[in-house]
């Protein structure tokens, strides 16, 4: 079996790390062979690159580029794709006529939150055009599932995120403990980006109390962010040193094994969690 995964970029993300971590699974297995397509070059996951799996980069002169459909087609029909497993609503939507032509079947993966969807907005779009031409949709959650409004339908699976069996080993605490100096103060962290999408005001706040009422903790933040120095605003001079803003981390799992509390805080009013990797990971 031939797999073409179709995503557009492999920057930091929830769905961008899953991508990675199947085609990791996959590898090992007999009779089935993969190859990846990118828009972007930025990739945050370079160890995609550790595995035997060909990679090509499209380039995309503007959003939506129809051009982008012939670079699919040369790139899959040369493989001869038996499947295409399209990761986002424009990558389905550039897939249908390549997969029709070559005869493959689309995987459609869109589906990667739970937030109610405003009829006639892009994702409504994206949804009715996209469901139909798919040979299969798939979701994280139920409830994503249910975005689609038929989710009961053979064509629709809910495939949770898992997690590695090498991310349940325990990693050796002192040295992050040691290298921030932590001590033996209780630590609440959080791993997300700084976007509109999370919610890390409320964390923050809720730690400012905390250290008000005199309890000895302290709050890391794992993600990056135009959201930010907003965030770092929030807090005073006095408890500056209570809190720690660790920008982008590779090795996530060595800062989460110190987290006694583990937060994910979203902000509803635009997004809704699907499966989220950092609440398995907690």
């Amino acid at each position: 079996m031939r797999i073409t995964f179709f995503i557009d970029t492999l920057r930091v993300g929830g769905k961008e790390r899953q991508l990675v971590e199947l085609i990791k699974g996959l590898s090992g297995l007999k009779g089935i062979v993969c190859e990846v397509i990118l828009t972007d070059r930025d990739v945050f996951y370079t160890d995609l690159f550790d595995i035997d799996v060909k990679v090509h980069f499209i380039k995309s002169r503007f959003p939506k580029d129809p051009m982008v459909i012939k670079a699919l087609y040369d790139i899959c029909s040369l493989f001869r794709s038996d499947i295409i497993h399209a990761w986002g609503y424009p990558m389905v939507l550039y897939a249908w006529p390549v997969a029709r032509l070559i005869g493959a079947k689309i995987i459609n993966g869109a589906i990667r939150n739970a937030a109610p969807t405003k009829p006639f907005s892009e994702l409504w779009w994206y949804l009715k055009l996209t469901i139909p031409i798919s040979d299969m949709v798939i979701a994280n959650s139920q409830a994503g599932l249910r975005l689609s409004g038929n989710s009961k339908s053979h064509k629709f699976r809910c495939i949770p995120n898992g997690l590695s069996s090498d991310q349940l080993l325990e990693a050796p605490l002192g040295n992050v403990k040691n290298e921030l100096r932590i001590g033996s103060s209780k630590v609440i962290g959080m791993v997300a980006n700084f976007a509109d999408r999370k919610d890390y005001e409320t964390p923050i706040r809720a730690v400012l109390e905390l250290l008000q009422r005199g309890m000895d903790v302290v709050f890391i933040a794992i993600g990056d962010g135009m959201g930010l120095n907003e965030a770092k605003s929030l807090i005073s001079d006095e408890y500056r040193k209570r809190f720690f803003f660790l920008g982008r981390q590779k090795d996530v799992r060595r800062y989460v094994e110190i987290f006694d509390i583990g937060v994910l805080s979203t902000n509803a009013k635009v997004h809704a969690e699907g499966m989220s990797n950092a609440i398995m990971e907690y």
